[in-house]
């Protein structure tokens, strides 16, 4: 995959030779491209790009002053051209590399660059006058960034291992943050890394750093405060997201790589190929947008075929179907961590690489995919607290109705009183049942094959308490939507995934991340996501006449629950573990993991007599956190 990698003050010492090991390592196409610039002899900056790829050469860009170095895929250049004009600078060709555009938005703004850039983008700049270091990641979290101090410099790279190679990086293990990505439990503190000297750039989120005053990582891009009811009708409401995502699809888009939409049959990923298709002029000769799919046996709970086929026959074209059972359920998990660049696993992970080998036989270098749809179209049931909250008890009850059924005092306790409840109420309530806090299912508490002592740990129970306050105007139902953009575990789930379609020869682009698209949920009603049984009324409305009537209609129960594969695969990497780890584990030798508990439970799920697949992915978890370690040795 393509790396990025800056190294200033003493790391910087590593010869040319060194630089390109740690960018191109063992194991990286001997055609990929490699490009290194020395802009002070104390510091250095390289890219890394794999031949199907952009070439290196184009991902580095320098002034003299201000050196670049950009992973990115920049959109709305004309947005971002009349911004360079109005600052007297020239604008840019279409064709000019990402890393040229961002070089003039540093030239224009400096650091305020980040403000202006419209992508899915990570990119480190050097200013030689200043001698500063300036790293930056998009919202969407696609594209990474790690850092490390080293002696009085520092090492900035796309890749954790890349730093943790650097001559000098102390390689002590966070045992805490192994513990949270071990237990399948999010990482709450989003800088943190399983490694104590590494740290993460989060997502939407920029490092300044220089000799004099070492390094500070600010948020630069704001989460909005969602359900603002701007008061645009509905209907307006829904013209305006099919111009929105049809404008974000087009700039994801291009036609001489090839450009295929991970197809499904929900509402997301169809909403992006038909907005796609329609805003590029889809005709007579097919569509625009390639597709590529799972295709399940009737019967199987994942099954959407019949659907994908409406979607893509409204736009003149075939799908392209994988049968379910030519996907792997299993591949020897050492060699794939080895790949991965963290403890985190995709228990879907088989079933994306062989969504982008897909993407591939159908000629596409560049793949869409529907993610974000959930979080700005739809809710959870805790709208419910807003409501009771506000004493809007009518409708309450009405809604209640339709979504939960029957109404019992414990059941309004827990899913529309305690959410409203305060941290000293909380606190008070926990005092007066002997120290045991409530009961919170949205709480995810380490299990109990996780080793009694850290378990039990004062660090890592109050991690688990961390929170986010709400902001003047937003609700509980509104806090909720942010979790995505601010929560680790979407940000690693959707690097981990970018990173999959990376080894395969694709890049993956997301259209409904798209801050514009973002920005406009934000300004939408609550009732717009969900209501009553139905959900995503406004995606689904906008679509309409782009999709059959079929798929964008209000369904019964879910579709596409994949769960009969994902049965398969974790038995497979469960019994490999049990295998494998019968003598020991490093996890447990850090303190980590009860080793005898861990494989009981294992035992316990392969035997049948537990078949709770949530269970049982947090045991797979573990395994996977197991081979990573191992990986690393």
């Amino acid at each position: 995959m393509t790396s990025l990698l800056a190294l200033v003050g003493a790391p910087a010492a590593l010869d040319d030779h060194g630089v390109r090991a740690l960018l191109a390592p063992a194991g990286m196409a001997d055609d990929a491209t490699v490009a290194l610039h020395r802009p002070a002899p104390d510091v250095v900056l390289g890219v890394a790009s794999p031949a199907w790829d952009e070439r290196a050469e184009h991902r580095v860009a320098t002034d003299g002053r201000y050196t670049v170095i950009a992973h990115a895929a920049l959109f709305y250049r004309d947005a971002l051209n009349a911004a360079l004009m109005r600052a007297a600078e020239p604008p840019l060709s279409r064709e000019a590399p990402a890393a040229t555009a961002i070089l003039a938005a540093v030239r224009a703004w400096q650091w305020r660059a980040v403000d202006h850039l419209e992508g899915e983008f990570a990119f480190v700049a050097w200013d030689a006058k200043e001698h500063v270091l300036f790293a930056a990641r998009d919202h969407s979290g696609a594209r990474t960034l790690f850092h490390a101090d080293i002696g009085s410099g520092i090492a900035v790279a796309t890749r954790l291992r890349q730093v943790r190679a650097v001559p000098g990086c102390p390689h002590g293990w966070n045992v805490i943050a192994l513990c949270e990505d071990a237990a399948d439990i999010d990482l709450a503190v989003p800088t943190e890394t399983a490694c104590t000297a590494i740290h993460r750039i989060p997502s939407g989120h920029a490092l300044q750093w220089s000799a004099e005053r070492k390094g500070s990582v600010r948020r630069w891009w704001e989460v909005p405060v969602f359900e603002q009811d701007s008061g645009v009708p509905f209907e307006e409401g829904a013209e305006e997201l099919r111009r929105l995502l049809a404008e974000a699809v087009a700039e994801r888009t291009d036609l001489p790589r090839g450009t295929a939409v991970m197809l499904s049959g929900g509402y997301d990923s169809p909403a992006i190929y038909a907005a796609g298709n329609w805003r590029l002029g889809s005709g007579g000769s097919g569509a625009a947008l390639r597709s590529v799919s799972f295709s399940h046996p009737a019967g199987d709970p994942g099954r959407e075929d019949e659907l994908i086929e409406a979607t893509t026959r409204r736009w003149g074209a075939e799908p392209h179907f994988i049968p379910i059972g030519d996907v792997p359920d299993f591949e020897p998990s050492l060699a794939r961590a080895r790949r991965r660049d963290e403890p985190i696993y995709h228990s879907y992970e088989l079933w994306n690489r062989a969504l982008a080998r897909g993407c591939r036989h159908e000629g596409a270098h560049v793949a869409l995919n529907g993610n974000g749809g959930d979080p700005w179209f739809s809710t959870s049931p805790v709208f419910l607290a807003d409501l009771l909250r506000q004493g809007r008890l009518l409708e309450f009850r009405r809604e209640w109705k339709v979504l939960l059924g029957r109404v019992t005092p414990y059941r309004v306790f827990k899913t529309a009183v305690q959410p409203n409840l305060s941290p000293a109420i909380l606190a008070a309530l926990a005092w007066v049942r002997g120290g045991r806090p409530l009961s919170d299912h949205h709480v995810r508490h380490p299990p109990a094959w996780i080793a009694d002592p850290l378990r039990r740990s004062r660090d890592l129970l109050a991690r688990r308490r961390i929170d986010w306050p709400r902001r003047r105007g937003e609700g509980l139902s509104a806090l909720g939507r942010t979790w995505f953009l601010r929560a680790s575990y979407p940000e690693r789930i959707t690097a981990l995934v970018f990173a999959i379609c990376q080894g395969e020869g694709v890049e993956l682009r997301t259209p409904l991340l798209d801050n514009r698209i973002v920005r406009f949920a934000a300004t939408r009603p609550r009732w717009e996501s969900n209501s009553g049984r139905q959900n995503k009324h406004l995606l689904r409305y906008s679509m309409r006449g782009l999709l059959p009537d079929e798929v964008v209609a209000p369904r019964a129960e879910r579709t596409g629950t994949p769960v009969t594969y994902l049965g398969r695969t974790l038995r497979a990497h469960l019994r490999e573990g049990r295998e494998g780890f019968g003598a020991g584990m490093l996890l447990a030798d850090l303190g980590v993991v009860d080793h005898r508990k861990l494989l009981e439970e294992v035992d316990s799920y392969l035997a049948g007599r537990s078949d709770d697949l949530e269970r049982a992915h947090a045991l797979l978890t573990a395994l996977q956190a197991e081979w990573w370690l191992r990986s690393t040795e």
